[in-house]
């Protein structure tokens, strides 16, 4: 099967970004042109994005030239406080976009994001369940046995993830913005991981839910 879309890597390793790219590949339909990332990185972010670009056999390019090559689609995996200025400007390109989660560390980016979006009429997917063989069940299911009166969805997520004991079990509080994104041994619960319960549940409801109620605990 002969490539028919470029794929620009914005992003290298210690991301998502292995995986992305890698799926592309193996999909066939894609080739990926180059490694980029947004002005400024430091020096080991630069390494790892080097290392990214090594591993696939592409170019890494500082952001400005890649901008200058042809590809359809971008997968972004830059730091998070650098997403939505990437976004915008490979949107304003007419790329279609494969976005990481969480989308933004504040809710004025993720607003951004959206606009930039819909302004340029592009495609973007953030990764999520939904493409899952029991994500699409639970859609089935819910379609068959909810009825219009319905009030309520609920769902309980577990990760077991982060070192033992290796992090302070008091009360953390979330803000509305995050950044730089802290270093830290165990995920903030909603805003790393509550994505996915929201964003199932969102669609598998049909796009009906109005509100969200979210309960953490360690």
């Amino acid at each position: 099967m002969s490539a028919s879309y470029r794929v620009l890597l914005a992003g290298g390793d210690h991301t998502h970004q292995e995986q992305y790219a890698r799926h592309f590949i193996e999909d066939g339909r894609c080739l990926p042109v180059a490694v980029t990332d947004a002005p400024g990185v430091d020096t080991r972010r630069q390494q790892l994005n080097a290392a990214l670009a090594h591993r696939f056999g592409v170019p890494y390019l500082p952001f400005h030239e890649a901008m200058e090559l042809q590809f359809e689609i971008a997968s972004v995996c830059v730091a998070m406080e650098r997403r939505a200025d990437v976004v915008e400007k490979l949107a304003a390109k007419g790329a279609h976009l494969y976005l990481d989660k969480p989308l933004a560390p504040s809710l004025r980016d993720a607003r951004s994001i959206a606009s930039a979006v819909l302004r340029n009429g592009v495609i973007a997917q953030i990764f999520s369940q939904t493409t899952s063989s029991w994500g699409a069940g639970l859609r089935s299911w819910v379609h068959q046995n909810a009825s219009s009166s319905a009030a309520s969805l609920h769902a309980r997520m577990l990760v077991a993830k982060g070192t033992p004991g290796g992090f302070d079990s008091a009360l953390r509080v979330e803000r509305s913005q995050i950044g730089p994104i802290p270093d830290e041994p165990a995920k903030r619960e909603l805003f790393d991981l509550g994505f996915y319960p929201v964003s199932l549940l969102t669609w598998a409801s049909g796009d009906l839910i109005s509100h969200v109620t979210a309960h953490t605990a360690y």
